[in-house]
């Protein structure tokens, strides 16, 4: 059995996965359809900050989550379980909030040598705000891996990318007409 629902979830989460870069690569012709030569470039330098700021916030988290509670769990030590899912909550946030404070502090510089001056600095801060998000959701979704709830983390990536294209679409729709 144990094999079975290890198949199952190896299954769901490859599936999952190449779903979802099918969805982001149409979402990125659309996008660059949209918004043209030179704003895809200057989007293609933010997303690749954005990333930068990912692995600086949830880099291991997932992976580290995953091991330390299916460690307790396979010795039946539930309460450790909780214990150890609580400190990797922590881990992650507090990584989360120092990735998210360098981008703060380095707002400026980001802006000028990684953008070009070509944003202003909300951009930076927008992506801070949401590097501790990031961080404890990779936590989460290691927890769900350790308990064999794989669907969870699968189901949270197709509802965050489908919030992102809407999001996308709807700012596109109000700020590209007016050049902004």
């Amino acid at each position: 059995k144990r094999f079975k629902v290890f198949i199952l979830n190896s299954l769901i989460m490859c599936a999952s996965a190449f779903v979802l870069q099918l969805i982001k690569l149409i979402f990125n012709i659309y996008v660059s359809n949209k918004i043209g030569k030179e704003s895809l470039g200057v989007f293609q330098l933010i997303m690749t900050t954005y990333l930068f700021g990912i692995t600086l916030a949830a880099s291991g988290v997932n992976i580290a989550t995953t091991r330390v509670v299916s460690e307790e769990l396979a010795f039946n030590n539930f309460q450790s379980a909780k214990k150890a899912m609580k400190k990797c909550i922590i881990i992650s946030l507090i990584l989360g909030i120092a990735a998210s404070s360098l981008f703060c502090l380095f707002a400026d510089f980001i802006v000028k040598y990684c953008f070009h001056s070509k944003v202003s600095n909300i951009i930076v801060y927008l992506i801070a705000i949401a590097l501790p998000i990031i961080s404890f959701s990779a936590s989460v979704s290691g927890y769900f891996t350790a308990v064999r709830r794989v669907y969870k983390p699968v189901i949270a990536n197709f509802l965050e990318q489908i919030a992102k294209i809407i999001v996308t679409v709807f700012l596109l729709k109000i700020y590209l007409p007016t050049g902004n």
